[in-house]
């Protein structure tokens, strides 16, 4: 077991201060039983960060392709502005 004491001298011989280093040893301890999410990032965040990778896949798929050359010639870079006219 880790002695405090030997960090933080202030605390030892304290009876709050020893039986508050316990009860933080103890929670840490403690599996996390809270509301989602437990590290704070949203549902609108990883919404953003996948969209963000799905779109840098699709290009790096389309960019490293052997075949569509006709295609290629005529869409020289992504325009999401086309998504909705697509959809």
């Amino acid at each position: 077991m880790f002695n405090w004491c030997e960090l933080t001298p202030g605390h030892c011989g304290i009876l709050g201060n020893e039986m508050a280093d316990g009860l933080s040893r103890q929670a840490s301890a403690t599996k996390y039983t809270g509301p989602e999410p437990v590290l704070g990032i949203t549902p609108p965040t990883v919404h953003k960060e996948l969209q963000q990778w799905a779109c840098r896949e699709q290009f790096r798929q389309w960019r490293e392709a052997t075949k569509f050359r006709q295609a290629k010639q005529l869409l020289r870079q992504v325009d999401l502005s086309f998504t909705k006219y697509a959809l």
